[in-house]
């Protein structure tokens, strides 16, 4: 029986060929728990300025399916998670005392998937309330 020695191109290229395969964005990346696959979806949030730096602080609710409303609060990168969301339509609200409110009345929420949502808070107006 011969043995065939595969060539340094042929170890190049397929060492290419796996480390640049071609990889899901982010936002339809699979949940990492397998429990949640197929089950639940999560939330991932980017709270930023208008300048686009993340916006700490920033109380974000998401209301729709369940029981009750939930709220966080922006880390100090902007970032606000969800996880373990029913698929389904939520509403979403953003508030930070001298910016406006922000809105999403139809935010998707699919099972077995991490949904993004980048939400943009702009100075409130002279004399507005927020």
């Amino acid at each position: 029986m011969k043995t065939r020695k595969i060539g340094r191109p042929a170890l190049i290229f397929l060492f290419a060929a796996a480390f640049f395969a071609p990889t899901l964005p982010a936002a339809e990346q699979p949940l990492p728990n397998p429990e949640d696959q197929g089950q639940t979806g999560e939330l991932v949030c980017k709270v930023l300025d208008a300048a686009g730096n993340g916006l700490a602080g920033v109380n974000v609710s998401l209301t729709g399916l369940g029981p009750a409303p939930q709220s966080q609060l922006s880390n100090a990168e902007g970032i606000v998670r969800f996880p373990g969301l029913a698929p389904g339509t939520y509403q979403l609200e953003a508030m930070l005392e001298g910016f406006a409110k922000v809105e999403f009345p139809n935010v998707s929420i699919i099972a077995g998937r991490a949904s993004e949502l980048e939400i943009v808070m702009k100075p409130a107006p002279p004399g507005a309330p927020g």
